[in-house]
């Protein structure tokens, strides 16, 4: 397992160096938690410790620092100050060895790693592996690079410990077989006025190197870039970080060597000598390693923090030059007894890619290198604009980042039309950019959103649109069961759904369309577990043609305050199901605290739950049905707590459960309306329309309790006769309750003050105490003024007798004095009553009988009756 392992290694390095793909996307990520560290194994230690190494047969009981560096299918790990025991750290111990080195071919870290041997002395021991034949204090190794044969390491000749000088740095080149370190002459980092270098130097600009990491490009990063790249600090744990390069040919030349200076229209800089270069980071650096994140897609950096209680930090940064993020605590330094230092990564030992980091660690006390872990939360952003085609999205869209967690920002004009199967844990459209995006799912195309949702115009200055025209879009849950669709989240936005299935598949998941947001849905399905509409704009919803409109649980219009919301259904089906089916539950809100507008003409609307209309104080709503069918198997609230309506002029409606007129209003027109049982409040209005075609009643199946107003109004300019009857209500149990404005047996007055009715309800009434039914319609004004002219005179007479017997085209017309529809007998009768009215009098009280006038006119009447 161990061979093949190491072929795999190295097959993997070999390619490292060659692999170059296409341009990127523009891409970032992003660490945004770090968590579960723990140390694994105990890697050195003396006789009788945890050490999973026996490095007390090298001769090792103490030792630090521990990097490694990964050459021809090796790690080679290197330490500091190495002792016979773990007892004493710095110099002067028993057996002190400046420097020692190990190699392993295990990179299987979740066990910790076992080392295949060292370096050692004839006597078996580990032996000193960097010599540079001056006598500092002690010779430090800080980071190391495989070029070819040869193992490169950089080391730092430290003067004096107590503020941590340094007369310079480095470089010793060793190959397999060699027992030590060759050091390359003419080849040293110092401090550009001279002497030594220390901390305090480094902060201010001097002697950057004397502590080094060293990495390659990635393959990942999609670039031909060659160069090796190192990171420096000066001694000690308080300075910032410069970067240089180097080609790998020209490693031993330091003349060669080029130093960031900064960026010019988003390329790095370089110039010669190392006090060219700029700081990446301020200061706050000690003993780091860098390495390339494949899971992140980034450089990372760890380190420790400055100061006497030092954390374990890690920072990211897309380039090795930058910019380079905030610190992120991985390791806190109250939570590691014995003082923690020195941490550094390999990018072969880790897990999920980079997730999860392995790196080695030393403590003071006991003194010696431990193998730690801990993982990374990790964010991506992939941005989309208008300089990216469609089809290289098509094609190769992540260029090998792990989709299933990106965020993919739609921004600048950019469009992605997917026509394949495509996966990302986060879409959003519009994010902050004022032009927006769109996105377009073709019928071949699948698009999976891995719990992280969609957000169409996250700023309020973008636009966006998500098109559906096939396949299938699915919204996953996350680890909560939550994953919503937000359309329209602060900007204006558009959803069109013309065929194929949308999915918000988790039990929290809804789909939100708040602030501008207008949805086209002409086709296809749409499933969530709640659909909520209306933010603080203006937010429209259209349902026509095929569509199928799902909720599992909840429906609201209008949620909040100061928001309008439509929903206009001219086909297709709405169905709220599961959650809502219990008939006790709220299924369906019109105007939660907004102003509201459900509009059915045609297709279903079935609610298994209650259903609300104008929910919260202040808020309006209103159902119209106009066509189609509409179920509710719960309660039907007319004005919850705000002010609602419901209308019917067709198409049926079925309420299960009661029927309450609340703080509102109930307009029937037309249809059918079928209810369990009927109740109106005190203060609601229930008005019925009156046409030439039957208008529409309420049936109730049980009770039905009167309170509130009754409003009648004409339809199409309906004139009813007198004989007309009307039944508006008809309670299956029964009819308790009065109306607040008119009493059974009184005439009420039509809205439009044409005519009134006689009402008839409860035990009086002669229909029957379970009924609401209206009759004897009588026309308002003058009824027998048949010329028009305001007065009731022999003129009027003359007009009924040259139209005796002749039909009207409605009510009322001509002599038809009581509105049968034909000119007859009683027409002359009610002439004669109201025989001397005028229309600024009272034509009940004007001629209390009739005068001879009359009667003459009657002797007259009955002669041309009889030539007739």
């Amino acid at each position: 397992m161990k061979k093949l392992l190491r072929c795999i290694i190295e097959t993997h390095l070999a390619v490292f160096l060659v692999v170059s793909v296409s341009p990127p996307l523009l891409w970032a990520s992003s660490i945004t938690e770090t968590h579960d560290w723990e140390i694994v194994a105990r890697l050195t230690g003396p006789a009788g410790s945890d050490s999973i190494n026996p490095t007390w047969d090298v001769g090792i009981g103490g030792t630090d620092l521990g990097f490694s560096v990964n050459h021809n299918g090796k790690a080679y790990y290197l330490f500091g100050d190495t002792f016979a025991s773990d007892a004493g750290a710095g110099s002067g111990g028993p057996d002190w060895r400046k420097n020692v080195m190990a190699y392993s071919t295990d990179f299987e870290p979740s066990d910790g790693i076992t080392f295949d041997g060292w370096i050692t002395r004839p006597n078996g021991t580990a032996t000193q592996v960097i010599t540079p034949g001056t006598a500092p204090v002690t010779y430090i190794p800080t980071g190391g690079v495989s070029v070819g044969d040869n193992l490169y390491v950089w080391y730092m000749h430290v003067s004096d410990w107590n503020e941590w000088t340094l007369s310079h740095a480095g470089l010793g080149r060793w190959s397999e077989g060699d027992s030590q370190f060759t050091i390359v002459p003419d080849y040293q980092f110092s401090n550009p006025n001279g002497g030594a270098y220390s901390a305090g130097h480094g902060s201010q600009g001097y002697g950057n190197f004397g502590m080094v990491a060293a990495s390659y490009r990635n393959p990942l990063e999609n670039t031909s870039d060659p160069h090796i790249y190192l990171w420096g600090t000066p001694g000690g744990r308080e300075g910032g970080v410069k970067l240089a390069r180097v080609l790998p040919e020209q490693i031993e030349d330091l003349s060669a060597y080029e130093y960031f200076t900064g960026e010019s229209a988003g390329t790095p800089q370089w110039g010669s000598g190392e006090t060219s270069g700029v700081k990446l980071v301020d200061s706050g650096v000690g003993e780091m390693s860098v390495m390339y994140n494949e899971a992140l897609r980034e450089w990372t950096m760890m380190s420790i923090s400055g100061g006497p209680a030092p954390d374990i930090e890690v920072r990211h940064a897309e380039n090795p030059w930058g910019p380079w993020s905030a610190p992120k605590t991985v390791v806190d330094f109250a939570d590691a007894p014995g003082g923690i230092y020195s941490p550094y990564m390999n990018p072969l030992l880790v897990e999920g890619g980079g997730r999860t980091v392995y790196f080695t660690m030393s403590l003071w006390d006991p003194y010696d290198v431990y193998l730690a872990k801990a993982t990374f939360d990790i964010d991506f952003e992939t941005r989309w604009d208008a300089a990216l085609s469609s089809a290289a999205f098509d094609a190769n869209w992540s260029h090998g980042l792990p989709t299933d967690e990106h965020r993919t920002l739609v921004d600048n004009g950019g469009t992605i039309r997917v026509s394949a199967a495509t996966v990302m844990r986060e879409m959003v459209i519009g994010s902050d950019v004022s032009l927006g995006g769109a996105v377009q799912v073709s019928p071949s195309g699948s698009l999976t959103i891995g719990g992280g949702g969609v957000v169409l115009s996250r700023t309020s200055t973008s636009e966006a649109e998500l098109v559906v025209a096939g396949g299938r879009l699915e919204i996953q849950a996350d680890a909560n069961g939550a994953g919503d669709m937000i359309v329209g989240e602060r900007g204006p936005a558009t959803f069109t759904l013309t065929a194929g299935e949308t999915r918000l598949a988790g039990n929290l998941t809804s789909a939100v369309f708040g602030s501008h947001a207008t949805i086209e849905h002409s086709g296809g399905t749409l499933e969530a577990k709640e659909l909520l509409l209306g933010g603080e704009g203006q937010s429209d919803y259209a349902l026509s043609s095929g569509g199928v409109l799902t909720a599992r649980g909840l429906m609201v219009l209008a949620r909040q305050a100061g928001g309008e919301s439509t929903f206009t259904q001219t086909a297709g089906e709405v169905a709220l199901s599961t959650a809502s089916a219990v008939p006790s539950r709220i299924g369906l809100v019109i105007g939660e605290r907004g102003s509201a507008q459900y509009t059915i003409s045609d297709g279903t609307l079935d609610v298994p739950g209650v259903v609300w209309i104008a929910g919260q104080g202040g808020s309006q709503g209103e159902l119209a049905i106009e066509g189609g069918a509409v179920r509710v198997g719960g309660d039907l609230v007319v004005g919850q707590q705000g002010q609602g309506v419901l209308t019917q002029s067709d198409g049926t409606l079925q309420v299960d459960g009661r029927l309450r007129v609340g703080n509102g209003r109930l307009e029937v027109t037309g249809g059918d309306l079928t209810v369990g049982s009927y109740q109106q409040d005190t203060g609601s209005t229930l008005e019925f329309g009156i046409g030439v075609v039957e208008g529409g009643d309420v049936t109730v199946l049980s009770t039905a309790v009167l309170g509130g107003d009754l409003s009648l109004r004409l339809l199409d300019d309906h004139l009813p006769s007198a004989g007309e009857s009307h039944t508006l209500l008809d309670a299956g149990a029964d009819l308790l309750g009065a109306f607040e404005n008119i009493a059974s047996g009184d005439r009420l007055e039509t809205l439009d003050g044409q005519g009134s009715f006689l009402v008839h309800y409860g035990a009086n009434s002669p229909y029957g105490a379970d009924r609401l039914v209206l009759d004897a319609f009588e026309i308002a004004g003058l009824r027998s003024d048949y010329n028009g002219d305001g007065l009731v005179d022999a003129a009027d007479y003359t007009v009924w007798r040259d139209s005796f017997g002749d039909p009207v085209s409605r009510p009322y017309d001509g002599a038809d004095g009581d509105g049968n529809g034909e000119i007859d007998q009683a027409d002359y009768a009610i002439w004669a009553t109201n025989f001397g009215a005028s229309a600024d009098s009272d034509p009940a009280h004007a001629v209390p009988e009739p005068s001879a006038l009359v009667v003459g006119v009657a002797m007259l009447l009955a002669l041309q009756v009889k030539q007739r």
